[in-house]
C-alpha cells in the first residue's frame, strides 16, 4: 500500500501540500479517495450486518437454524464483525 501519511515528531501523522488540492468546494487528492472509499466500507459493512441480523432472526423465527443458508449468514456477520472491531481497535471507528 501506498502511504500519503507520515509520520513527525511526537508521533503525530502529516500530509505533503502536494498530495491535496484546495478549492472553493474543499480538499481534493487520492488521500481524499481513499478516507472516502474507507468510509464506503465502514457502511456498508454496517448496514449488511443490520441486514443479517434481520434475515438471521427471521430464520430462527421459521426454525431454519440448521439450514446451510443460515450457516453461511453466520460465518457472513462474524466476518465483518471482526473487520468493523479491527477497525475500532485502530481507531477508525466510532
Amino acid at each position: 500500500m501506498k502511504r500519503f501519511t507520515q509520520i513527525g515528531e511526537q508521533e503525530t501523522y502529516y500530509l505533503t501540500q502536494d498530495k491535496l488540492r484546495l478549492t472553493e468546494s474543499g480538499y481534493f487528492g487520492q488521500p481524499v479517495e481513499r478516507l472516502a472509499l474507507l468510509e464506503n466500507m465502514i457502511e456498508t459493512l454496517t448496514a449488511e450486518q443490520e441486514a443479517l441480523a434481520v434475515k438471521m432472526e427471521q430464520m430462527r423465527l421459521d426454525g431454519k437454524t440448521k439450514n446451510y443458508r443460515f450457516k453461511e449468514l453466520s460465518a457472513q456477520k462474524l466476518l465483518n464483525s471482526q473487520v468493523l472491531s479491527t477497525l475500532k481497535k485502530y481507531g477508525l471507528m466510532d
